[in-house]
């Protein structure tokens, strides 16, 4: 089933990552309660899937559930980044962010968590 080491790692990025979009936030002097509020349901995903589910027969189809909302909010983080990216001569602070790197590291947490999505799904599709 889900390897809680594989999301040792990917949490922790994903907290960088938030960490990183508030900073940019801050310092270009937006509003950050959307962006903390985003932030916070993807590590919320990320958490329930590292935690894991209860044993029961639903409790593989609510992994996947999770982890299908985790991949689309990693997916929205990566788009972000390359928007940023293609934005980034607007402001000098955008200059100095590494969007290659953050996007690097969104396309790495997704390839982890669809190879986990797709075990979860199996196990929630596998006949009885």
């Amino acid at each position: 089933m889900i390897r809680s080491a594989a999301f040792s790692g990917s949490c922790t990025a994903i907290q960088a990552d938030h960490e990183q979009l508030h900073n940019l936030m801050t310092t270009l002097r937006f509003e950050a309660s959307s962006v903390r509020n985003a932030g916070a349901w993807v590590a919320e995903k990320a958490g329930r899937v590292k935690l894991g589910f209860s044993s029961g027969e639903d409790a593989h189809l609510r992994l996947l559930q999770s982890l299908e909302s985790l991949f689309l909010g990693i997916t929205g983080k990566q788009i972000l980044w390359r928007a940023l990216r293609a934005t980034r001569d607007a402001s000098p602070i955008l200059e100095q962010t590494d969007f290659d790197h953050l996007e690097r590291r969104a396309l790495e947490q997704l390839n982890r968590v669809e190879t986990q999505l797709i075990e979860a799904a199996r196990a929630a599709f596998r006949p009885a």
